[in-house]
């Protein structure tokens, strides 16, 4: 019978501490105390050193570690607290800014986040350039088309002129490229020389750009940035070029005009004062290069920078009586190339910012009179813009989607003026100038007015939009008013603007059907 082999079920045993002769030779040791094997058959005096005793933490280290903790759980506290003030401080003047600048915040329908850098467009320079310089750098003269060209080497610009010039034309097609020159151009501003001025003018028109795409969070960002640049660059300090002066002036005082508006509209902080004195832009771009067309830009863009010193005295002052005098009496002093019976775009945009005005000075005032002011105001402002859109004038109208048109329609909404309504739901869908897309923004705004307590009633009798306005009849009497109705903020030259009252109404199957 064969012997079976026995293996040793001998467990080895881990060794945690070697002697002193093994360890210098870095050889294995068994451990073996007072003399481990090797040492032994080697006749090795065999010693080891005190084992290493437990250590705990430091005296005073557990409490170091829960002042830390606590300290951190305070800065959490806190800067959530902020967060939280900050997100309620941004209470807008009007529920529609709010309503749809919060979607675009939040990247809704993947609108600015999510997207691959491609080959930048070229197909359609050419047309958003000339958008920038016909319906932005005409009212806010922050380039001239001379230095444009002469600069059109510096990306960052030229990506700046592109992006508004792109959301001006406001055509859906031309997302997905108005996407990529978004990413190209925020990456392009992490290696941009910020000493540069031509960087400085790409800022300025992109906390427009993004003010009028409806991303609000993206226009503080900059602008507090903007601000910051323009102290750093020591604005005040004029040198010996005259076009350099000329250039400085145009950068501060639209980055001003454009802060005072932004912030007002949005009820945000203002980063950008008057308190300098700095100096105003004098040079129209035909003074300052030869062989160009005279124009007036500087001399009207003047008259934005005293409107807005009125908007800068709206969180100031609490005196409305004084501030509708001031408000007034920058109408009156408007000079004539401004003149509303001149019927030139640029005139009509300055008279919807006059209604603006007046809507913010007393939007927030009780009492009939004020009502009856606010409505009207907004009543004027989408009849002006829907002359302009009659007239093919509807890109500078893209200027004023959410300082003025949006803001005439939440009045519409908050004074129940159903009269009035759907004129301004009209017309907005159609100057929608936000990220959002058209089919997007029209159903969010038909859902807006279901939710809406004005239209409750209507729901639940299933009535028509038609059928509110058929037994509504209009007194011509209250339809004819002076010529002073023009220039005095207690009255509203709609009625007397408007050839008739007709309206143009749909159903609820209509209405319905969008959503």
């Amino acid at each position: 019978m064969p012997k079976i082999a026995v293996q040793s079920t001998t467990k080895r045993v881990k060794v945690t501490l070697a002697c002193i002769v093994c360890r210098k030779k870095k050889v294995k040791c068994d451990g073996i105390q007072p003399s481990c094997s090797r040492c032994q058959s080697i006749g090795n005096c065999c010693e080891y050193s005190e084992p290493p005793k437990k250590r705990g933490p430091p005296k005073g280290y557990v409490e170091v570690i829960e002042s830390r903790a606590h300290r951190i759980e305070s800065l959490l506290e806190k800067q959530q607290q902020q967060s939280i003030i900050i997100k309620e401080s941004y209470k807008p003047l009007n529920s529609l800014l709010y309503l749809i600048t919060s979607l675009v915040e939040h990247g809704s329908h993947g609108i600015v986040y999510d997207f691959l850098i491609k080959e930048n467009p070229r197909k359609q320079d050419n047309l958003w350039t000339d958008n920038f310089f016909i319906h932005f750098n005409s009212i806010f003269p922050v380039l001239s088309r001379p230095q444009f060209i002469l600069d059109e080497l510096n990306p960052l610009l030229n990506l700046a002129v592109l992006l508004l010039g792109c959301r001006l034309e406001n055509n859906d097609y031309d997302q997905q490229q108005e996407k990529i020159l978004y990413q190209q151009f925020f990456l392009s501003l992490e290696l941009s020389n910020l000493n540069d001025l031509s960087t400085l003018q790409a800022i300025v028109i992109m906390c427009w750009y993004t003010f009028i795409a409806g991303d609000m969070a993206k226009c503080h960002s900059l602008r507090h940035q903007l601000a910051q640049l323009i102290l750093d660059l020591n604005f005040t300090f004029e040198s010996d070029d005259i076009h350099l002066n000329e250039m400085k002036r145009r950068i501060y005082w639209v980055s001003f005009v454009i802060d005072q508006i932004i912030s007002t509209c949005t009820g945000t902080k203002k980063f950008i004062t008057n308190q300098y004195l700095f100096k105003w832009p004098q040079l129209e771009d035909n003074q300052l290069f030869v062989n160009q067309q005279a124009t007036l830009q500087v001399n009207s863009f003047h008259q934005l920078i005293l409107l807005a010193n009125i908007m800068a005295d709206l969180s100031n002052s609490h005196n409305i009586n004084k501030l509708e005098s001031n408000l007034t009496e920058w109408l009156l002093q408007l000079p004539s190339h401004l003149d509303y019976s001149r019927l030139t775009p640029i005139a009509k945009f300055y008279r919807i910012l006059y209604y603006t005005v007046q809507i913010m000075i007393n939007n927030n005032t009780n009492g009939l009179n004020s009502n009856s002011i606010c409505t009207n105001a907004a009543n004027s402002i989408i009849h002006i813009s829907e002359q302009m859109i009659d007239l093919g004038q509807h890109k500078y109208l893209h200027n004023l989607f959410f300082s003025s048109l949006t803001l005439a329609t939440s009045v519409h909404i908050d004074k129940q003026d159903k009269s009035s309504l759907y004129n301004s739901i009209s017309v907005i869908k159609k100057l929608n100038s936000s990220l959002l897309s058209c089919v997007h923004f029209d159903l969010l705004l038909d859902q807006f007015l279901i939710d809406s307590p004005l239209l409750q009633f209507d729901l639940l009798t299933q009535s028509t939009w038609a059928d509110n306005f058929d037994n509504q009849t209009i007194d011509s009497s209250t339809t004819t008013c002076s010529p002073a109705s023009y220039i005095t903020p207690t009255h509203s030259p709609s009625s007397c603007l408007k050839e008739d009252m007709s309206f143009d109404f749909i159903s609820d199957q209509q209405f319905f059907s969008l959503l």
